[in-house]
């Protein structure tokens, strides 16, 4: 990505490269978790903007009200969005049409909590929020921001390979199969969406706190449903067929508004016409299109 990004160099600036490249570290997190819950669970949330927020208010919270370290702050945003995510569980056997509608209200619900409770997140007016520090070392630079960013998304990436590989993996994979004949074979299928409901909120929890850090400063309306259609769309155009399939999609994302400003382009409209193009030529997404050319080029060597 960042070597595609660079052959590009009229179209990004150095800053614009480089902040491309820690927002999709940060973002990509939020999109790979929405991946998993997606490409497995076959649910699609429009509430993953708000749970985003909860990371980021519950970081910032923990940091500059109640005088924690950092890491607990990011450790007590998980726990925050795991308990929003047991309470709302049972909207999972919700299906289609109907989920993606409750967890927008869902959203909605949460982001208008984030303008009214102003004594705690200043509302429309938004807090500041410090700087990330592990061990006393501050990480205020975009250079911190990119490797913290990175370093998690590896490490997640790490950890859902290695689940992937387990009896829970495979019964994710068959629930993603075909739920009816997973369910005949015994497998719990609400507990094991539950569960990437879960791991899907962790994450996206995850990704709001290290935002925040980076950002320095939260506002409600950074969590609304734009941010919700932002991780949904990075996992439609990226695919879930490779487990970087999200990220490639939230770099694409994160990459279009600088990309389209220098070319004159309404950033909405090229956002539009990408995610068409992709559900069209692509319904698998671009990493099931770079699958598929994989599989094509061995083909054409064996023969």
């Amino acid at each position: 990505m960042a070597l595609f990004t660079l052959a590009a160099p009229p179209l990004f600036s150095a800053y614009a490269f480089f902040d491309v490249l820690v927002l999709t570290g940060i973002w990509g997190i939020a999109a790979l978790g929405t991946g998993l819950l997606s490409g497995y669970g076959g649910q699609v949330s429009l509430g993953q903007g708000a749970v985003l927020g909860l990371g980021a208010y519950a970081a910032a919270l923990a940091v500059t009200e109640w005088g924690m370290p950092e890491p607990l702050g990011v450790l007590l945003a998980i726990g925050v969005a795991l308990a929003v995510a047991l309470i709302t569980a049972p909207l999972l056997r919700l299906h289609g049409f109907y989920l993606a509608l409750a967890t927008l209200a869902l959203g909605l619900i949460i982001t208008q909590a984030f303008t009214n409770l102003g004594g705690l997140t200043g509302g429309v007016s938004g807090r500041s929020v410090p700087p990330l520090s592990v061990g006393g070392t501050t990480l205020d630079s975009r250079e911190a921001s990119f490797w913290t960013g990175w370093v998690v998304l590896t490490v997640v990436l790490a950890g859902v390979g290695n689940l992937m590989r387990s009896r829970y993996g495979q019964a994710f994979a068959a629930i993603e199969q075909d739920e009816a004949a997973a369910r005949a074979l015994g497998i719990p299928v609400f507990r094991y969406k539950t569960a990437l409901w879960l791991i899907a909120s962790a994450l996206t929890a995850v990704s709001g706190a290290l935002y925040a850090h980076h950002l320095q400063f939260l506002s409600p309306d950074q969590f609304g449903i734009d941010a919700s259609v932002q991780i949904v769309a990075a996992v439609i155009i990226g695919g879930t067929g490779l487990r970087l399939g999200p990220v490639l999609g939230m770099w694409l994302l994160q990459a279009l508004p600088q990309a389209t400003r220098d070319l004159g382009v309404s950033t909405p409209l090229a956002t539009g016409v990408l995610m068409i193009a992709v559900m069209v030529f692509f319904p698998g997404g671009l990493s099931e299109a770079l699958l598929r050319l994989g599989r094509l080029r061995r083909t054409r060597k064996e023969t």
